[in-house]
């Protein structure tokens, strides 16, 4: 679980830190592509932290959230959105009552041999033909101080990834990895960190203008190259897929 120190960074950043603001814009861009409709979705957000991504799931009807801890659920509350405790864990949503429902950066924080009851959970809750939409972190190569410190527990893979789901009742219709054109920094980053045994710590940060803009961009650019190609390695998964009826 994340520190209170940690929401609070989050709450403060998210809504111009160039990592939240782009890889919302691409994962929104994407997700809309396959909503059935553009209003009147019923959304759940789970995990929902200081309640960023609410505004989005708002312009398509009604959005609710969850987060495990209280501090995040206050803070989501003040921020002005729906939400409540929660535990992905224990969903124990009430049958087939939302047509969407949303994990962002969310389900790596369980063992890998509690990944198939979350998404079954999460397919018990979804109406027929309901969607399902995640970013997570991926490839174990990426693992690093980060992890610890934000207390990530499992990297995603698009095979491993797309099993699960096909064996939960999903049908896969969007997956991609991303943040790849500042994959091989990341790397070098990380394992630097690792040589010189340097403590935990979140990669999260205030930026300069400059920087915050440029790498922005960087993720702007990526998403268009997207368009065209699909990078095989990235930092993050993007998964989008539909409760099968």
């Amino acid at each position: 679980m994340m520190s209170k120190e940690e929401f609070d960074k989050i709450n403060k950043l998210e809504n111009t830190h160039w990592w939240y603001v782009g890889t919302r814009e691409i994962s929104f861009e994407i997700l809309e592509k396959y909503l059935p409709q553009k209003t009147g979705i019923k959304s759940l957000d789970v995990g929902c932290g200081t309640g960023g991504n609410m505004n989005k799931l708002l312009k398509y009807g009604i959005a609710e959230g969850i987060d495990v801890d209280p501090y995040a659920v206050e803070l989501t509350r003040q921020n002005g959105f729906n939400c409540r405790v929660g535990d992905m864990h224990n969903l124990n949503l009430p049958e087939e009552s939302y047509d969407l429902i949303t994990f962002y950066d969310v389900i790596n924080q369980t063992k890998p041999e509690n990944i198939l009851k979350v998404f079954k959970d999460v397919g018990a809750g979804l109406k027929c033909d309901g969607i399902f939409s995640f970013r997570e972190p991926a490839m174990n190569i990426a693992t690093g101080s980060h992890d610890k410190e934000v207390g990530i527990l499992y990297r995603f893979n698009k095979r491993d990834t797309r099993r699960m789901l096909e064996n939960s009742g999903f049908k896969v219709l969007y997956i991609v990895y991303m943040n790849s054109l500042l994959f091989l920094p990341i790397i070098l980053k990380r394992n630097i960190d690792k040589v010189f045994n340097l403590p935990p710590k979140s990669d999260v940060k205030n930026h300069s203008d400059a920087v915050n803009t440029f790498l922005f961009w960087v993720l702007r650019v990526e998403k268009m190259l997207q368009k065209f190609l699909s990078f095989p390695f990235g930092i993050s998964i993007l998964v989008v897929a539909q409760k099968k009826c």
